[in-house]
């Protein structure tokens, strides 16, 4: 939760809070949720609402790395459509240039694909270098570009829900389970490290699960 300078109560030391338990701002936090209304931007006719999902991750990607390198953490995306501007953009603005459908993967004729892998795996870099994970929740009757982002969430092994709508029971539960601690919580656990030491005659392959390589090879 963030407060204002001056807002906050504190004694005038010069020392000033920006983030606090969620105990003390739950209340004002879900005041602010509830407050908020639809996008009011206008949409022209014919075209798709303007959306920089990847732009967006970057920065909170960036944000963390700053102030939490090293901490487990977990970057939590809500996404209602497509990226259709910047980094991570999987069609274009114009509604006549459809989505690309599993036909167009399949045959190579997703003109924006393999450029939005791309911005992931270097996104999938950096989160992995700062331990952090990303969850993703998608809400749209359009594509949202899961395939696209695939990649950053199997690495840093994140979670994926798709529901129909962010008003459905489905999604609800789902998103309130992450966040359940007790006998009700996923036993989430991240950032751990594995390290396998073989003589010279094992060779490793591979690893099964949600794993990235941390390049140290042996002999």
């Amino acid at each position: 939760g963030f407060q204002k300078a001056g807002q906050t109560g504190f004694p005038s030391s010069g020392v000033t809070r920006f983030l606090l338990p969620a105990s003390e701002c739950e209340y004002t936090l879900n005041s602010l949720l509830d407050e908020l209304g639809t996008d009011q931007w206008p949409v022209p006719p014919g075209s798709r609402s303007l959306r920089c999902t990847g732009v967006a991750l970057s920065i909170a990607a960036g944000l963390l790395g700053a102030c939490s390198a090293g901490t487990p953490t977990r970057i939590v995306a809500l996404v209602g459509g497509p990226c259709t501007e910047g980094p991570g953009a999987i069609v274009s603005k114009d509604m006549s240039d459809p989505v690309r459908s599993h036909k167009d993967l399949d045959k190579d004729a997703a003109p924006y694909f393999k450029k939005a892998v791309q911005f992931y795996e270097e996104l999938a870099k950096q989160l992995i270098g700062q331990g952090h994970v990303l969850d993703l929740f998608a809400s749209a009757l359009d594509q949202v570009g899961v395939a696209e982002m695939k990649v950053i969430i199997e690495r840093t092994g994140g979670l994926v829900v798709l529901a129909e709508s962010f008003g459905h029971p489905v999604f609800k539960d789902s998103f309130k389970h992450v966040f359940e601690d007790g006998e009700q919580s996923l036993g989430l656990s991240f950032r751990g490290t594995l390290e396998i030491i073989c003589s010279k005659d094992i060779k490793i392959q591979g690893i099964i699960g949600p794993c990235t390589s941390l390049e140290k090879k042996g002999p």
